[in-house]
């Protein structure tokens, strides 16, 4: 095999229906159904032959150049991806429905059981009940997330803390949260299984029933840029905390303004500085980047890889077209809360950033 590969046929459907082909059709006519485009292939990791392929029209040239130069080995990697909290076979006890605030403070909780697949949890139903505020987080699933955009958001509960990536000691739960610890010990026996069969690495003689995976002091990280798990093309975008990025947000309902959590299907980049995650978030969004990106993560399953292999620059306030695409997600972040601003607005807002990344990476 030699790389890259420039006889590359990529086939598609003409038109938008997909047509049912019968075994003995005549290639005369399955050919006026569909097409192809002749692609360059070759592997997204010069060093690794095993990664996934990235493909770009054979035509695209300066297209081809660029991402020669984004996906440089040899440049040093400044950015790791996270997977979002694995409830581990139990979504449907840890998503939950809208709480209603009490007058004491505390919350009052149901369950979301549309989440859940698990026969023992189906079988032991939903459950009502009031709880702390402590370990309640606003939460983003793949749902909920488009490029530059939060549409709506769900809520979670997580009984981990910066420190205690594999959850809250069960002592310190009952004697911290103890409604929080009653109301997970409905389903104790569940949860138990769930993570002895589930769980990534779950030791029954240390860590608590409830705890989750995916859980690290960068869970809980002020900013996050996110990308989805499962989408037609790379969309990114960026959150803060509660009441700066969930629409229509109810800002009584915590004391204190929350971490945003992302579920499993969510996979983000924690982050300290706003300006930094706008910038990595508008060269992710940008044009010349998603078709990129495009070329070599597959729509159903575009995880952490995304950033392992991009030569993102480290974020420097000093570098002005490092600020000047930062402005630009923050500007394009914007537009996108205004539903009145035409298409050819953020079109041209969005050629404007490629222009300044397109600068970056030469």
């Amino acid at each position: 095999m030699k790389y890259p590969m420039s006889e590359y046929h990529a086939w598609s459907y003409i038109g938008k229906s997909k047509p049912k082909f019968d075994a003995h059709a005549k290639w005369s006519d399955v050919e006026q159904l569909i097409k192809s485009e002749v692609m360059l292939a070759q592997p997204v990791s010069p060093s690794e032959t095993q990664s996934a392929w990235l493909t770009i029209p054979k035509t695209s040239t300066a297209l081809s150049n660029f991402a020669s130069r984004l996906l440089d080995s040899s440049e040093e990697r400044h950015y790791q991806g996270r997977k979002g909290v694995e409830p581990a076979g139990a979504k449907g006890v840890y998503i939950l429905q809208k709480p209603c605030i009490q007058a004491n403070g505390n919350l009052l909780i149901v369950n979301d059981m549309t989440r859940q697949r698990r026969k023992d949890i189906l079988d032991k139903g939903e459950h009502k009940g009031i709880v702390e505020a402590d370990h309640i987080y606003p939460m983003l699933g793949g749902r909920n997330v488009k490029r530059w955009k939060i549409e709506s958001n769900e809520y979670m509960i997580v009984p981990h803390t910066a420190s205690e990536k594999y959850g809250i000691p069960e002592l310190d739960l009952v004697r911290d949260a103890p409604l929080t610890h009653k109301w997970l010990s409905f389903y104790k026996k569940e949860l138990f299984d769930s993570r002895v069969q589930n769980g990534k690495f779950f030791d029954a003689e240390k860590n608590p029933f409830y705890r989750l995976d995916n859980v690290g002091e960068y869970s809980f990280s002020r900013f996050k840029v996110l990308w989805k798990e499962q989408t037609g093309s790379m969309a990114a975008v960026v959150v803060g905390n509660y009441s700066e990025s969930i629409p229509n947000h109810e800002r009584k309902l915590f004391s204190d303004d929350k971490v945003i959590m992302v579920d499993s299907k969510i996979l983000f980049l924690a982050l300290n500085d706003m300006r930094e995650a706008h910038f990595v978030c508008g060269v992710l969004n940008s044009p010349s980047v998603r078709k990129v990106i495009d070329g070599y993560a597959v729509s159903t399953n575009r995880g952490t890889d995304v950033l392992k292999y991009l030569a993102i620059p480290k974020f420097d306030s000093s570098n002005k077209i490092h600020t000047e695409i930062a402005l630009k997600s923050v500007c394009l972040h914007q537009l996108h809360k205004r539903p009145e601003i035409p298409a050819h607005a953020v079109e041209s807002e969005e050629a404007a950033l490629d222009a300044l990344v397109l600068k970056m990476v030469d």
